[in-house]
């Protein structure tokens, strides 16, 4: 009876990171004041789960080319046209705590008199960030059951057969929970709008047969490897060892989709060597449906 209720135990908290692990940071910035050239703002930044040592980073995309942006407790660490601007945290503000929010002031030049229309955001971790790493390297040093897991077959008889089924059915159990299998696929276009010499800039469309009820997710296979890729409307959730696939998940707000709507979302990326063509890409859409854990 123990064995079976540390299982259901064990069982209930991987649920419970995957669902925390997979909840949205959110970002958004709050106009304080504007006046012909000049527009002064504050960016809030309220991750749903602890920020490591790593630190974090924001993009930050405007709906147009400004002049110049200033911010503070903040670096700007790359920039694109003047239009996309990625931010990464200060040695002081690396580390941020869960559901507690970081605002800073940041100032925009504009080009013009007209009003500063949008601003879209994007926040991620940087770093393992998820900490279902740390929780196994825990789970691999104490079982559910209270046993150490040997690597070795033991000489003597050192656990009783009964607690090391109970250890072995544990970790069957995270197995099927991490891993259960996706459903319905789809293809999606990939267009490329433009190049410069360090990056280029596109969009990934799909037409959707059927509702989208449990979320979704997107493969992305770009030709070469990318220093970097920043997207709207999706969160990157994996990146391939030769930074070749990109798997991409829904936002907390575009999770349900209806038929007919296309889904559509722009991504930047960032090239490897300075001047080199841009590559191709193709992208996979899944849905996500029952028992995926999601």
């Amino acid at each position: 009876m123990n064995c079976i209720r540390n299982i259901a135990l064990f069982a209930f908290v991987i649920i419970s990171l995957v669902a925390r692990v997979r909840s949205e940071d959110e970002a958004e910035w709050k106009k304080r004041h504007e006046h012909r050239r000049q527009f002064w703002g504050t960016f809030k930044i309220t991750p749903l789960t602890p920020v490591g040592p790593e630190g974090w980073r924001l993009t930050v995309n405007f709906s147009e080319p400004i002049r110049r942006m200033e911010v503070w407790q903040a670096r700007i660490v790359s920039k694109e046209k003047q239009q996309v601007f990625v931010l990464e945290n200060r040695r002081w503000n690396a580390e941020l705590e869960a559901e507690k929010t970081l605002s800073f002031p940041f100032t925009v030049t504009k080009r013009n008199k007209k009003p500063l229309k949008n601003i879209e955001l994007s926040f991620e971790q940087l770093g393992e960030g998820s900490g279902l790493y740390h929780f196994f390297q825990s789970f691999t040093s104490h079982s559910v059951c209270k046993r150490p897991l040997s690597t070795e077959l033991p000489v003597k008889e050192e656990f009783k057969r009964g607690k090391m089924k109970c250890t072995i059915t544990a970790l069957v159990v995270a197995l099927l929970i991490l891993h259960s299998p996706r459903v319905h696929s789809e293809d999606a276009e990939v267009t490329i709008f433009n190049q410069w010499p360090k990056g280029f800039y596109g969009e990934i469309s799909i037409a959707l047969e059927d509702d989208v009820e449990d979320g979704w997710q997107l493969t992305v296979s770009f030709s070469k490897p990318l220093k970097r890729l920043g997207v709207w409307n999706a969160k990157v959730a994996s990146i391939s060892d030769d930074k070749k696939q990109y798997i991409l998940k829904n936002r907390f707000w575009n999770k349900k989709l209806k038929a007919g709507r296309p889904l559509k979302f722009r991504f930047l990326g960032r090239k490897v060597e300075k001047g080199e063509n841009q590559p191709t890409a193709t992208a996979e859409f899944t849905r996500l449906g029952e028992g995926s854990g999601f």
